[in-house]
C-alpha cells in the first residue's frame, strides 16, 4: 500500500467584505479581512456590473490572512459594482466567500427650489447600515448637513436653505453609509461618488424698508444669493 497525504489547508471560517469607497480619485478602494486562522494563502478578487452582471476575476492575491486592501482603477464609477474575495484551497478551487461589497452611485434632480438627492443602498455590511450622512461643499470643504435613516435613499431639501453659503461656481454632494455593529471588525464606512449642480443666482428686490434703527429692514438693498463683485 503507498499514501499520499493531500497537505489541505484549513480554510478561512469567514471573510469580510469591510467596504467598498469611492476615492477622490475616482477609484473604488476595497478592503476585505480574513479569517487570521486560515491556513489558505491565495484568494481571487470578482467583479460584476450590475445586478445583472455575472463575476470575474479581477486580481490574484497571494499572502497572509488579515487586511487585503485594492484599488479598482477600471471600474466605472457611474454604475454600481458589486464585489467579492474567495479563498482558493490546493486544488484550485474557491471554497468559501466573502460577503458582497457594493459602490454607491449618487444622483441629483432639481425641481425649482428643491435638490432631490437619490442613491443605491449599499450592500451587504454584516452590520447592516446604520444611517447615510449628506455631506455638502459650498466652497469651503464638505461639511455633514443631514442624516438619512438607513431604509431611505433619497433626501430633498430647499437651494435656498444653503445659497447664501456658496462661494463658486457649483456645490457639491456625496453621501457616506455607515455600518452599525460588526461580529468581525471595526464598522466601516463608504463614501459615494460627488455629483454637482449649477449655483443659481437670484436676486430679490424689495419694494419698502423701514429705516428706524431698530435692526430689521433698515437698508433699501437686494437680496442676493451670491456675493457680487460689484453692482450699481
Amino acid at each position: 500500500r503507498r499514501c499520499l497525504s493531500t497537505l489541505m489547508q484549513k480554510p478561512p471560517l469567514w471573510i469580510n467584505a469591510d467596504y467598498a469607497t469611492v476615492t477622490p480619485e475616482n477609484e473604488i478602494m476595497l478592503s476585505f479581512t480574513i479569517d487570521p486562522a486560515s491556513e489558505i494563502r491565495t484568494y481571487i478578487l470578482e467583479r460584476k456590473t450590475g445586478a445583472s452582471g455575472e463575476f470575474g476575476q479581477i486580481y490574484n492575491y497571494t499572502g497572509d490572512p488579515g487586511t487585503f486592501i485594492y484599488n479598482d482603477g477600471s471600474a466605472d464609477i457611474s454604475t454600481v459594482n458589486y464585489y467579492r474575495l474567495s479563498a482558493v484551497n490546493n486544488c484550485s478551487l474557491p471554497v468559501i466567500s466573502s460577503n458582497l461589497a457594493s459602490n454607491i452611485v449618487l444622483g441629483l434632480t432639481r425641481e425649482e427650489d428643491d435638490i432631490i438627492l437619490s442613491w443605491n443602498p449599499y450592500r451587504e455590511w454584516t452590520g447592516m447600515v446604520s444611517s447615510y450622512s449628506i455631506f455638502c461643499n459650498t466652497g469651503k470643504g464638505y461639511e455633514e448637513r443631514y442624516s438619512v435613516p438607513a431604509n431611505d435613499t433619497s433626501f430633498t431639501f430647499g437651494y435656498s436653505g444653503i445659497m447664501y453659503e456658496v462661494s463658486g461656481n457649483e456645490v457639491c454632494f456625496r453621501v457616506v453609509a455607515l455600518e452599525g455593529p460588526d461580529i468581525h471588525v471595526s464598522s466601516a464606512e463608504s463614501r459615494s461618488s460627488v455629483i454637482c449642480t449649477d449655483a443659481t443666482e437670484l436676486i430679490t428686490v424689495p419694494n419698502a424698508f423701514t429705516p428706524d434703527n431698530n435692526q430689521v429692514n433698515d437698508l433699501f438693498m437686494p437680496l442676493l444669493s451670491f456675493t457680487p463683485a460689484d453692482y450699481h
